[in-house]
């Protein structure tokens, strides 16, 4: 079974977890979000649902109790094919909420991107 690796900022920032040393792999860790991302894109056949919110890249969602996670899937036959990007957790009706404000921030990086790449 392929797991699903964590980024280190997902790690650092959205995960909290510290860094294990340079001979752990990334994909052995052990949280919640992590085992169910790795349970649920096992099969690269099943069904997925997409992150509606950001449109610019193809994004999925994995949910387990509280948190939340988008998942990014690279080519299959990459090394490492399954990334866990981002991740939060539910706050149904917030601004807070894990999907919101993954949607604010990338309309947020898009419009400083097009700001600063504006050839007019």
């Amino acid at each position: 079974m392929h797991r699903v690796r964590p980024t280190l900022r997902v790690l650092r920032d959205d995960l909290k977890l510290s860094f294990p040393s340079a001979q752990i792999p990334l994909d052995t860790m052990s949280h919640p979000l992590l085992d169910k991302a790795s349970d649920q894109f096992t099969d690269p056949g099943a069904a997925q649902e997409r992150i509606r919110v950001i449109d610019d890249v193809v994004l999925f969602k994995v949910k387990v109790q509280r948190w939340r996670g988008a998942v990014w899937i690279d080519d299959p036959e990459a090394e490492v094919s399954t990334w866990l990007v981002a991740a939060g957790t539910r706050e149904d009706g917030s601004s807070d909420d894990f999907y919101a404000a993954l949607g604010t921030a990338g309309e947020t990086a898009r419009a400083r991107y097009n700001t600063e790449h504006n050839q007019a």
